[in-house]
């Protein structure tokens, strides 16, 4: 596996959410400490491929596929290059979607002129890493979100399309449909500058 650093929680954060909105402190109190790990030194290349493999499959077939995909370049993690190069039949073989086969091909294609950004995070704020993720096919704004917060360590990450996020929100308010999006934004306000804190503690509630 690879390293892993933990991101300090900042001080003040969880009385902010729990006076934010007091039921999430409840949960909060049941959770218990904020823990988020991003990993140290992986290629945001390789967080990239994963997220597009893993989209809307389980854990165990995207682990397998992911392996397959791996296999085609004698086990290790490819070169952009050695990537482009790959024919799109060949990807497909592993078990990947057309869908995510050209999505696939079209990351490598943008690292390559270099109109996909792969380093110099640090100086980017969100909303730029966002419009420089969602150019490639296949990585929508849920993707980048999840890359800000898995990958880069962002604090203040909302991520308002996920389902999970939608289902806890209105399991908290005792509401029986979804909040829409004009409400999963409110929300978001709510809880900013600690968006991902507040989320990972939705996503706790309903697991």
């Amino acid at each position: 596996m690879s390293p892993t650093r933990r991101i300090p929680t900042p001080r003040g954060a969880l009385q902010y959410l729990r006076r934010a909105n007091p039921a999430l402190g409840e949960v909060i109190g049941r959770v218990g400490a904020f823990r988020l790990e991003v990993p140290v030194n992986r290629p945001a290349v390789v967080e990239l491929v994963r997220s597009i493999v893993y989209q809307q499959l389980t854990g165990k077939a995207a682990a397998t596929i992911y392996g397959r995909f791996l296999e085609l370049f004698g086990g290790r993690f490819p070169s952009v290059k050695r990537m482009g190069e790959v024919e799109f039949d060949a990807l497909r073989s592993v078990g990947l979607s057309r869908q995510k086969a050209a999505a696939i091909q079209d990351l490598a294609s943008r690292a390559l002129d270099r109109s996909l950004k792969l380093r110099g995070w640090d100086g980017m704020s969100d909303e730029d890493v966002i419009a420089n993720l969602t150019q490639v096919k296949g990585i929508g704004e849920w993707s980048a979100h999840m890359f800000l917060m898995f990958h880069l360590g962002r604090l203040d990450v909302w991520p308002a399309g996920d389902y999970a996020i939608q289902k806890a929100s209105a399991l908290l308010e005792g509401a029986e449909e979804l909040p829409r999006r004009r409400e999963m934004a409110r929300l978001g306000e709510t809880y900013s500058p600690y968006g991902t804190i507040a989320a990972f503690y939705l996503w706790a509630s309903v697991d």
